[in-house]
């Protein structure tokens, strides 16, 4: 089971900008997302790993099963904005502001087994080019 973040580094650069995580199930069982607390994310601060938000998250009704082989993504946006609806993506609106952070991702195989996957990245905005004026 793995879960990987797009790239180590979310650079925002306009006023909307999407991140991609996705949860590839490579176990021989199925894994079964419910909708509490499927995903979380945490900001790292000097005390250490600070919630910033938690949600069921998975598309198109209360759980998701991932069969061996198949994956889910959660796509994070800053913005709110229109979503095309899907079962292999779920939508999440949170602004964050620059730092470190860690998504996690909690499921049960069906052995019975609860397993967590996370993966880190790290949020940094990417200011506006200056217009260079002449005096």
């Amino acid at each position: 089971m793995t879960l990987t973040a797009e790239n180590e580094v979310f650079t925002v650069e306009e006023t909307y900008d999407g991140f991609e995580f996705t949860l590839h199930n490579q176990t021989t069982a199925s894994l079964t997302i419910t909708r509490t607390k499927a995903w979380e994310i945490e900001r790292r601060t000097s005390d250490g790993w600070e919630q910033v938000a938690t949600e069921g998250g998975v598309a198109d009704g209360e759980t998701r099963t991932l069969d061996c082989g198949e994956e889910h993504s959660w796509h994070l946006a800053l913005f709110e904005h229109p979503t095309p609806p899907g079962r292999k993506t779920t939508y999440l609106f949170q602004n964050l502001s620059e730092g470190r952070y860690k998504f996690s991702v909690t499921g049960n195989l069906e052995t019975g087994v609860e397993i967590t996957r996370e993966t880190q990245f790290k949020v940094q905005r990417q200011l506006p080019p200056q217009t260079k004026t002449e005096e």
